[in-house]
């Protein structure tokens, strides 16, 4: 267990007549829920915070990094750097990690550098159209398909062939692609098939359009009229092929085009390289006086390229490290005992290269928070702020914290902001400290769906200074709050805590109970959800007693003690508030049984699938750090399974679940309640093979069941 030893200290800072107490200080003005001591520093921190001034560095940011570039990403890890350095930050790194195609960063594959000069589509016939620009990328950057590869120099005439991918591959075979530009049209907005790229490559095709974009929200947020004029980002295609993203307007030019002329022919010239390069990851720290060892971490990613997706995250980064540095070093705020770290990277693959690089640090890390997408002009981009949960392999009192800053403060500084009711589920993002094997709990802020995600669209005049403004407020407490946390703030956490556990009990017992109300029921159906509806209940029971010991690593020593009675105490009342909602449970299906004429209830026994005996023989422990893509795998996938790793943190689940201490069987069982499937014997079948598989590659060891 991580700790630190140090004589519990009351430090009282005097700025004017305030005193500013870590502690259970009193503050004028109290945010229902929160303790006196985090509602003052709140409203200390939301006087030195700026939202303009994170604007305005996010907008720098998104100036280099919009450009999808990795030159222009070199640019903006630089500035990031100076940035860090100007508010007196300590230890700041610009630190390069192989960006090389081959290099592995735990079991996520390096992206091999891409540098583009210009990109240029143009219409060459019919001669009544000729000039006319399709896409240029000094105009939208995203109009290029990353990683296109380039033309001849000087560039290439070639007619184009609209193709609708609807699943019918086998007629285009009969089509002449051979040296054309396929333009290719999807149903739903959704991207083009992969294996009709590859085809239409075999076939001799020279370049990719797409003008597909992604609905959101149903349809409400984003919809192909709504984003007419949106570009997305993004897309790929073979080594050798052209490829551009056109808006949705420019693809029905196209296509009008080519049904009132013979041919469609357009000038394309692209120059681009791929090569084995380099990406930067940048950190800085703000340091603790009593325990620097010791790190809270903000993380986010760069090189995205928008302006909330993700240049607000790492812009309001640096404002929240200056002003939490401001504030103490006049006296406003008491300086932290434990560090502050900001690491920003390449998502995802940043964070893991800094982690695995950097083993010694794990221990040392005590919690996190993953700016992403946090400023968002809500009336523009109708998104929706939320919180992803830890996974239910490794929860903690840090999602609580969070979750009562997003509920009381967020909601308190501006009732108008559209903020979720639930959290959503555990995410693959730079919060991939939450890790159980990195022991870190990390969670996402994040607004979605958001209307211009992913899209040229998203530009710095859909960030709002007031959303900044206030999420800059509310991390930076999170942070500073866990950064001087001592035994009072512990016995605080393991309170709220406990009372959210409490509520999700009752929660989670209502929901059964109104599943089972809805519709018609049998004697056996109501006996199965009697089955399912204790185990669920067993399983959340089970989450929270592993939640509330976190807290001891935040108090000293000497106070663990009484820490620990505390705790225990809490986990006594959560074990009756589960028998309660057992009973309670158990009463409504008999009562509704009794009123719908079906009882006796059948009792529910879970069957022994063929597979079991294997699974309860095996306990796997994980060798490989993060969460698994299976991409250039040692060994190759077994044939029938179809594996999509990347990110799904719903495939990721069984594998956080693998400490060496729980067979696979408890596994499979386990992750099915976290990502609300069935239990079956396809699934246990699933979780057996890929537990097997990874043995094979070496991502795990397997010993057998004593």
């Amino acid at each position: 267990m991580k700790h630190w030893m140090r004589k519990q200290s009351l430090m009282i800072l005097w700025c004017g007549c305030v005193a500013v107490v870590p502690g259970w200080a009193q503050s004028a003005d109290r945010y229902e829920g929160l303790s006196d001591d985090l509602s003052q520093t709140l409203n200390i921190l939301q006087q030195e915070m700026s939202g303009d001034v994170a604007k305005q560095h996010a907008t720098e940011i998104w100036e280099c990094d919009r450009w999808d570039s990795w030159d222009k990403h070199h640019e903006t890890a630089q500035y990031v750097a100076s940035q860090f350095r100007a508010i007196g930050l300590e230890q700041v790194e610009v630190i390069p990690y192989k960006s090389d195609g081959r290099t592995k960063y735990a079991d996520w594959t390096s992206q091999q550098a891409w540098d583009v000069d210009h990109a240029r589509l143009t219409v060459a016939e019919p001669a009544t159209h000729a000039g006319k620009i399709i896409a240029d990328y000094r105009d939208v950057p995203q109009t290029l398909t990353t990683r296109s590869g380039s033309t001849p120099l000087g560039g290439i005439r070639a007619e184009i062939v609209a193709i609708r991918d609807d699943g019918k591959l086998d007629r285009i075979a009969a089509d002449d692609l051979r040296g054309k530009l396929v333009l290719i049209e999807t149903i739903g907005g959704r991207a083009p098939s992969g294996k009709l790229i590859s085809m239409a490559a075999q076939a001799g095709a020279v370049g990719i359009l797409r003008d597909d974009i992604w609905e959101l929200g149903k349809g409400f947020v984003r919809d192909r009229n709504i984003a007419y004029d949106a570009v997305r980002w993004g897309g790929s295609v073979p080594d050798g092929m052209i490829g551009f993203n056109l808006s949705p307007r420019m693809g029905d030019y196209l296509r009008k085009l080519a049904a009132l002329h013979e041919r469609v022919v357009l000038d394309a010239d692209v120059e681009t390289r791929s090569y084995d390069g380099t990406i930067d990851v940048v950190t800085g720290v703000l340091p603790g006086t009593e325990a620097p060892e010791y790190e809270l971490l903000i993380v986010g990613h760069l090189y995205e390229i928008g302006a909330n997706d993700n240049a607000s995250g790492c812009g309001l980064s640096i404002e929240i490290l200056r002003a939490l540095k401001t504030l103490t070093d006049s006296g406003r705020l008491a300086p932290p005992a434990r560090s502050i770290r900001v690491v920003l990277g390449m998502e995802t693959h940043g964070t893991l290269a800094w982690l695995t690089t950097h083993q010694e640090k794990l221990p040392y890390l005590i919690a996190g928070i993953d700016l992403d997408m946090v400023g968002e002009d809500q009336w523009k981009t109708l998104s929706t702020w939320k919180q992803s949960r830890l996974p239910d392999s490794a929860p903690a009192y840090a999602e609580h914290l969070s979750w009562a800053l997003l509920q009381r403060y967020v909601r308190a500084a501006d009732p108008t902001m559209r903020v979720a009711t639930k959290l959503d589920n555990w995410y693959i993002d730079d919060c991939i400290t939450a890790d159980p094997m990195v022991g870190c709990p990390n969670f996402l802020w994040v607004q979605l769906p958001d209307r211009f995600y992913h899209s040229s669209q998203d530009t710095p005049d859909k960030l709002s200074s007031h959303t900044l403004h206030i999420t800059g407020t509310a991390a930076g407490a999170y942070v500073y709050y866990l950064a001087t946390a001592q035994t009072n703030e512990a016995l605080w956490l393991a309170t709220i805590a406990e009372a959210d556990i409490q509520v999700d009990l009752a929660e989670r017992t209502s929901a059964v109970i109104r599943a089972a109300a809805a519709e018609l029921q049998t004697g056996e159906s109501l006996g199965r959800l009697a089955f399912d509806g204790k185990e669920l209940i067993a399983y959340r029971l089970d989450r929270g007693l592993r939640t509330l010991p976190t807290v001891l690593e935040l108090a000293p020593k000497e106070d663990r003690t009484r820490v620990s009675v505390a705790v225990e105490a809490a986990a006594e009342r959560l074990r009756a508030q589960a028998e309660c909602q057992t009973d309670r449970l158990a009463s409504a299906l008999q009562a509704m049984a009794v009123a719908r004429g079906v009882s006796p209830i059948v009792p529910y026994t879970r069957p022994e699938f063929p597979s079991a005996a294997r699974a309860k023989s095996l306990i796997p422990t994980r060798k490989v750090l993060g969460t698994l893509t299976l991409v250039d795998a040692p060994v190759p996938i077994p044939k029938g399974r179809s594996w999509n790793f990347t990110w799904s943190w719903r495939a990721n689940t069984p594998w956080w679940w693998a400490d060496g201490k729980r067979n696979v069987y408890e596994i499979a069982r386990r992750s099915a309640l976290e990502t609300k499937r069935e239990f079956t014997e396809e699934y246990l079948e699933d979780v057996l093979a890929q537990f097997e598989f990874f043995g094979q590659c070496g991502y795990a060891s397997l010993r057998s069941q004593d």
